[in-house]
């Protein structure tokens, strides 16, 4: 299995490395930084498995590049990895086709758990949004 981590913090990355192990001993993960390195790290890896997103990145609005990689990439589910996790900026990024949203404040059993079901095609949506 193969996740593409885009988020500008070196320190969240390599905890998300760490984390998402537990999820396959296998797992290839790919690291982006900016919509620039995301998309060029894509048409490199395009057997991507599943994209986690952090909304707030340097120099682009997250919600741009979620709706660009939707289009761009239609059949690759995006789970959105955001601090901000009020029912607006939730609803907004399943508009626009995120197939989950884990709050930053979530544990590493809710991650997991929102990476499993996304990865059988559901969708998963935190407790305190709904």
């Amino acid at each position: 299995m193969k996740i593409l981590i885009i988020d500008d913090h070196p320190l969240i990355q390599e905890a998300l490395k760490h984390v998402l192990a537990a999820l396959d001993p296998t797992l290839e993960l790919v690291q982006a930084q900016d919509a620039s390195d995301a998309h060029a790290a894509l048409s490199r890896e395009p057997d991507t498995d599943l994209i986690l997103l952090d909304l707030a990145l340097p120099g682009c609005d997250g919600f741009e590049l979620l709706a660009d990689l939707r289009r761009e990439w239609p059949g690759m589910p995006v789970l959105v990895l955001s601090a901000t996790h009020d029912s607006e900026t939730v609803e907004h990024a399943l508009d626009l086709g995120a197939m989950g949203f884990i709050p930053k404040t979530a544990n590493t059993r809710v991650l997991l758990d929102a990476l499993r079901l996304v990865l059988s095609g559901g969708v998963y949506v935190p407790a305190e949004s709904t």
